[in-house]
């Protein structure tokens, strides 16, 4: 189903200015964390079209990027091909439910994965995940995960305004919701910062937690701005001023979970 999507991803997610200033968001977090003078090793879930990995490599890190799409790594390694980075990445065809069927030369500091591609499976698959990472981390590793929550204040405003209650907090809610994506339907689950450190608790403690698209709406009202340019932009200023509440983090369109390796036993 993603395969399907994957000529067209950047145009309708990655180069919009949404989709751009959401990313912007989570880099800014990176530009925090990272460190300058030492490369990481890390491994990247659900990858896309590889904007992500291309930003890790830019600043001297290895990446080995994962997806499920096998059309997702075609995009990808055009990008990079006879790239000064091409050496610095390695892309392959995966299903993070399936991330140790591949070969990892050596263990990773950072596993990261963007923009609610771990929203595609339910609790039990993220606690089967959670203890996959377990075996393929250095101590002290970090978990860092950008996902879809439960409740986003912006997307509940917007279909009431619309009076569509049945939308209107359609994300509220432990079961799978159908999500079309393409000509496809992909179930979809949201969680809250809360669900979130009770999956993943057993192997990783919370470090940090950070709104993404609190005043930015979600990627899909992107048309609706394509005239109001400067409306936008002073939603994205105030993105960036309130990027450090945590607590916005619970109805905003994504949430950033920042986790560390519990020491093992």
């Amino acid at each position: 189903m993603f395969d399907e999507i994957a000529k067209t991803y950047d145009e309708t997610f990655t180069s919009t200015r949404v989709g751009k200033m959401l990313r912007e968001m989570v880099w800014e977090y990176f530009y925090e964390i990272l460190p300058q003078n030492t490369a990481l090793n890390i491994l990247e879930l659900n990858c896309g079209t590889g904007e992500d990995a291309i930003y890790f490599a830019k600043m001297g890190h290895r990446v080995t990027a994962t997806d499920l799409s096998e059309q997702m790594i075609e995009v990808f390694n055009e990008k990079i091909k006879n790239s000064e980075f091409d050496s610095m990445i390695r892309a392959r065809t995966c299903d993070f439910r399936n991330i140790l069927d591949i070969e990892h030369p050596e263990k990773y500091d950072l596993v990261f994965s963007n923009f609610g591609g771990l929203n595609c499976v339910d609790t039990h698959d993220l606690k089967n995940l959670s203890s996959d990472l377990n075996r393929i981390l250095n101590p002290n590793a970090r978990f860092i995960a950008v996902v879809m929550t439960r409740f986003c204040l912006w997307e509940s405003l917007y279909f009431l305004a619309k009076i569509n209650f049945a939308n209107a907090f359609r994300r509220n809610t432990s079961k799978s919701l159908e999500v079309k994506l393409g000509n496809n339907i992909v179930n979809t689950w949201y969680y809250s910062p809360a669900n979130w450190d009770l999956i993943f608790g057993k192997y990783f403690e919370k470090i940090n937690m950070r709104p993404i698209g609190f005043f930015l709406p979600p990627s899909y009202l992107d048309p609706f701005f394509v005239n109001k340019p400067a409306l936008l932009s002073n939603l994205f200023s105030l993105d960036k001023k309130v990027f450090k509440i945590p607590s916005l983090a619970y109805i905003s369109d994504h949430f950033l979970m920042d986790m560390k390796m519990r020491p093992r036993s």
